[in-house]
């Protein structure tokens, strides 16, 4: 055995038989099986415990502080020095693995459309994380559906920052903005979000609808027809289209993109109205 994965392997089978009740008498006889010298595998399970948190290994964590409180030996004894490690900020890395709770609460209460409680739970993850980027995201979700925008795009700035290459927050930030009325800024944001994802046909479309807003028409239809282009069933941006075409008197154009739109998705009601 001379591989990490080798000793990965072993060390998570005898933890996990340490957490069943093993005696320091059974690690030994894994030990002698595996043909594994204790020494080595104590200076291993060190490098071992230098990858792990509270975060995310809590329970190996617990269970190499079981090995520790075996017979002294090599191994328990390099056991009982990492639990020291992890035991002295104890208490602050319990608070931290709250964190992922609160957000979770948040999330459910979205769901359940309780958004300024969901607002609140996402405010006691980010207290306890501040660089929680889900929880930033979604932060800024809940506060764009109460309306509080400016609030929103402080959270989806935040989460930006943190993931610079994050498409949804970059999309959702031009939603924000064309309600605040920022048009142009919204444009920039969804053109971020179509080079991070250039197949968003979504994006395509409301960043055609910003430039209907600013009078930018073919700039508009080029939008749509992106829109189309990648997603030929899309009503929505058939329809859209069709408006901007009436805008520019190219009325026979503009009839079959309402047609279309129709045809896909027939209570499309505004459409049936040109």
């Amino acid at each position: 055995m001379n591989t990490d994965r080798e000793y990965e392997a072993l060390i998570r089978e005898l933890l996990a038989g340490v957490a069943e009740g093993w005696s320091y008498g059974n690690v030994i006889i894994l030990l002698m099986l595996k043909g594994v010298d204790e020494t080595d595998l104590a200076v291993w399970l060190k490098k071992f415990a230098e990858g792990l948190s509270w975060e995310r290994d809590r329970e190996l964590i617990e269970q190499i502080k079981l090995l520790g409180k075996m017979t002294p030996g090599k191994l328990p004894a390099e056991a009982v020095e990492i639990a020291n490690k992890f035991d002295s900020s104890y208490e602050q890395n319990s608070e931290l693995l709250n964190h992922q709770a609160w957000y979770q609460q948040g999330v459910k209460l979205c769901i359940q459309g309780q958004y300024a409680e969901a607002i609140a739970s996402f405010d006691r993850a980010i207290k306890l994380k501040s660089d929680y980027l889900e929880a930033w995201y979604d932060r800024g979700n809940a506060l764009s559906i109460q309306g509080q925008y400016e609030e929103a795009i402080v959270s989806l700035d935040r989460a930006i920052e943190l993931k610079p290459d994050y498409a949804d927050a970059w999309y959702n930030r031009g939603f924000v903005l064309i309600e605040l009325e920022v048009d142009e800024e919204a444009i920039t944001s969804f053109d971020r979000a179509i080079e991070l994802r250039p197949n968003d046909y979504e994006a395509w479309t409301n960043r055609g609808n910003v430039l209907v807003n600013l009078g930018r028409d073919q700039e508009a239809i080029a939008s749509f027809d992106q829109a189309i282009e990648l997603k030929s069933d899309y009503p929505v941006a058939w329809y859209n289209r069709g408006i901007v075409l009436v805008n520019l008197g190219r009325d026979e154009e503009a009839i079959a993109s309402f047609d279309r739109a129709v045809e896909l998705k027939s209570d499309y009601a505004g459409a049936w109205t040109k």
